[in-house]
């Protein structure tokens, strides 16, 4: 476990090299760890390594197949990766396994909005929103949004309110 909250450490100083050779280390302590590959994949993301992050995110989900992180973390994947059928399958899985999580409703809000189904992009982050009245990057994603559909009164308010939560959070 030291190994991997180490890796998870040095991930958020950005001192990659050392953040996977903890969790390398971790693996090989642990190989049966979800929690560890599904780290060292959201890892690989941030690197843009996006097949090692499949790679890790699959065998978090073999390992632990009711993980709704996992799921979140594979779908914003597929999701860059423009799959967006089996971004869409793994979005729905986590809201499944984890129907409160603000998170992936924005990620699938983010999806809608990439596939221009702007209606359930917006329910999608006034549901995370519902969730989360804090969550800055949704009200971001739906002023986004409300944007493309020239609803600029909307995009304001949201905006103002993103940057305000940013203000308190400074």
């Amino acid at each position: 476990e030291a190994y991997n909250n180490r890796g998870v450490l040095y991930k958020n100083l950005k001192q990659y090299d050392l953040a996977l050779a903890n969790y390398n280390r971790a693996l090989e302590l642990a190989p049966d760890d979800a929690e560890i590959y599904n780290n060292r994949g959201i890892l690989h993301e941030n690197l843009k390594h996006y097949d090692l992050a499949l790679a890790d995110y699959n065998k978090a989900l073999e390992l632990a197949p009711d993980d709704a992180e996992a799921y979140n973390n594979r779908g914003a994947v597929y999701d860059h990766l423009k799959q967006y059928d089996l971004a869409l399958a793994d979005y729905n899985k986590a809201l499944e396994l984890a129907p409160d999580d603000a998170g992936v409703y924005n990620n699938r809000g983010v999806l809608y909005k990439n596939l221009k189904q702007y209606d359930l992009a917006l329910a999608d982050y006034t549901k995370a929103l519902e969730l989360n009245p804090n969550y800055r990057r949704a009200y971001r994603n739906r002023a986004r949004v409300y944007l493309l559909l020239k609803k600029h009164e909307l995009a304001l308010q949201d905006e103002k309110k993103a940057e305000k939560l940013a203000k308190a959070s400074r």
